[in-house]
């Protein structure tokens, strides 16, 4: 976990092999949430969530562009 991170655009590698990219909204010492960087409750909201076991890599990114693989 790194807090210095939430709030960030961030691409996840996940253990599976795929990638996910997103803006981490919370990471605590169970699971990483991300979204597209809208609000939850927006219409236009989209996220997802992935446990720390299944997040082998976590890097900021300039990317803003919401991604799950």
């Amino acid at each position: 976990m790194n807090e210095d991170l939430i709030g960030s655009w961030v691409t996840i590698e996940l253990t599976s092999g795929k990638t996910w990219t997103g803006r981490i909204e919370e990471w605590d010492e169970d699971a990483i949430f991300i979204s597209n960087g809208f609000e939850f409750g927006h219409k236009s909201h989209k996220g997802a969530e992935c446990t720390n076991d299944e997040a082998s890599k976590v890097t900021p990114t300039d990317s803003r562009e919401f991604a799950v693989e």
